[in-house]
């Protein structure tokens, strides 16, 4: 098995800008220039990047298969979809449109998950997207994270920790439930492709505590970062953190 991780920044501390892996290309989030100021110049920014990045790299809209568009909450899809679904043109994607918290004037971000030739493509669409073949129902820190396998990929989606405690010591309790279940699965950090954190915009989660814990558990200045986001967003009471990682599976 080969996880071919594309850095255009050439940096080994931050995310990877692209994994692929079984035919499928996972995007790290991208986020507008600071000289684009309203939500629509944003977006068209973040497509007119990602337009040179497919070119550089040889993928194409046609096969984008999933689409994660994080808005800023004081803004409505409305104001920024036109030019989205204008850059997407006919292509048959899932889209998701996520209500978040952005710091200072940052208003969108946008990711893609796209095959990497059209029989992975309409294998996927067919599929409806990610519809698994194997489905388990596991209780992290009380919360269920559903365990799907499928086409190689190992998804672990849902965890999170509502126990109360502060957004450091949820994120260590759910990692370390977490690696119980790498564990129980077979599945190796180097091997991670993406992953999704969810941080609470509340005033009084430390996101760069968070971020440590992370870091610290991933490997600092590992040559294997996963792809991923990080997003704050309005979260329940007691509910800090929750984190979905997407790991690669070996063949056996």
């Amino acid at each position: 098995m080969e996880i071919r991780r594309i850095d255009p920044a050439n940096d080994p501390i931050t995310y990877v800008r692209i994994a692929a892996v079984h035919g499928i290309a996972y995007f790290t989030d991208h986020i507008a220039r600071p000289e684009y100021k309203t939500v629509r110049e944003q977006t068209a920014g973040i497509l007119a990047r990602y337009e040179e990045l497919f070119g550089q790299f040889g993928y194409r809209k046609e096969n984008i298969v999933f689409a994660i568009n994080y808005l800023d909450k004081t803004y409505r899809t409305e104001e920024c979809e036109d030019i989205f679904r204008e850059w997407m043109g006919e292509t048959e994607a899932q889209v998701m449109w996520i209500s978040s918290t952005f710091p200072m004037d940052r208003q969108i971000a946008i990711t893609f998950f796209v095959a990497e030739d059209e029989e992975h493509a309409a294998r996927a669409r067919a599929d409806q997207g990610w519809r698994a073949t194997m489905e388990e129902m596991h209780l992290v820190s009380g919360a269920p994270v559903r365990i799907a396998k499928h086409n190689g990929v190992c998804y672990l989606i849902g965890g999170a920790c509502t126990d109360g405690s502060c957004e450091v010591e949820q994120t260590k309790t759910l990692l370390k439930e977490m690696e119980t279940l790498f564990e129980e699965h077979g599945l190796k950090k180097e091997n991670m492709i993406f992953q999704f954190s969810y941080v609470s915009d509340r005033p009084t989660v430390d996101l760069d505590a968070y971020e440590e814990v992370w870091q610290n558990w991933v490997g600092k200045g590992t040559a294997y970062p996963p792809s991923g986001i990080r997003m704050q967003l309005d979260m329940p009471e007691n509910h800090d953190v929750d984190i979905s990682i997407l790991v690669a599976v070996e063949e056996e």
